[in-house]
């Protein structure tokens, strides 16, 4: 957990805390991150006592995981009264960093790191949570982009973000009229019903595909298949979880075709890396393919 937030006087929950919990579990493969509030003063009966109790004198319960997710039973505090996540693991996920705090407006604001992704939910116990809006950061380490296609982690990372209205101090005597979207673009406001199509440079995407290494996880080597429709330049990194390139296997022109790499487990220096969660990127002109690899050293 990279987060943790006491939800202030006068808002819902008040006194309760919220942990953002990254879910990075390296024997997962589809681990996605959660946002849980939690009561300190509840013990095992679900009382509120009024003064802190010892999270194992709470107790626990068993929460099991929806069929073919290959997530792993987990023991969950008696203490948490509100858990929000994703139905899928792929719309919520932030390994490093992000965070969450409770509103004015009795929503809950949160910031994934690694996508640049913030974005509101509807707050309530026992009530379904929903997204009210989102955001997906613009501005890279390549500078403002329109359209950010697959990328690895923190391509356009924001460690946290906070929401505040026109009425804070710190926003007194200053211009709060809009002035335009980062890009120039006007909001783009998603339906289900424009989600069906494909964005722009889909069809260069699909020219290429980066498949699932094997063995995954590895130790101490693995084999990277991937496909070519077209002949052309290739560069093939992998990137450690802060997005720092470990070790470039390809970066040449190769002809259209299947093609494999073996990554050793090794940096361009010819170390040997530590156990953890690598990314591998597939670059093909200016498009992006990427792929989660797990070193698992006994």
């Amino acid at each position: 957990s990279h987060d943790i937030q006491w939800i202030k006087a006068g808002l819902p929950g008040e006194g309760n805390f919220l942990v953002f919990n990254n879910g990075q579990l390296l024997y997962e493969r589809t681990p996605q991150s959660y946002i849980f509030e939690i009561n300190p003063f509840l013990d095992s009966t679900g009382n509120d006592t009024g003064y802190y109790v010892n999270p194992p004198d709470a107790g626990y319960w068993v929460w099991t995981p929806p069929p073919r997710t290959q997530k792993v039973k987990k023991n969950m505090s008696n203490q948490i009264v509100w858990i929000y996540n994703s139905q899928s693991n792929q719309g919520f996920f932030s390994h490093i960093g992000s965070g969450a705090h409770r509103l004015p407006n009795d929503n809950t604001m949160i910031c994934a790191m690694t996508e640049g992704h913030l974005f509101e939910v509807t707050f309530g116990p026992g009530k379904r949570s929903e997204v009210v809006w989102e955001y997906i950061n613009p501005v890279t380490k390549q500078g403002v982009k329109e359209i950010i296609k697959d990328h690895y982690p923190n391509y356009n990372g924001v460690f946290r973000a906070y929401r505040y209205g026109p009425d804070h101090p710190a926003l007194e005597g200053k211009d709060l009229t809009p002035k335009g979207t980062i890009t120039g673009r006007e909001p783009d406001y998603i339906t289900p019903e424009s989600m069906t199509g494909l964005s722009d440079g889909a069809d260069s995407l699909a020219r290429f595909s980066l498949n699932q290494n094997y063995p995954n996880p590895f130790n101490p080597k693995t084999v990277i298949p991937y496909r070519l429709l077209d002949a052309g330049k290739v560069q093939l990194s992998v990137h450690n979880i802060l997005g720092q390139e470990v070790k470039t296997l390809v970066n040449e022109f190769k002809s259209a075709g299947h093609h494999t790499i073996v990554w050793e487990g090794k940096d361009n220096l010819g170390n040997d890396v530590s156990s953890g969660v690598y990314f591998c990127s597939l670059r093909v002109a200016d498009h992006i393919r990427t792929r989660k690899l797990t070193l698992m050293k006994r």
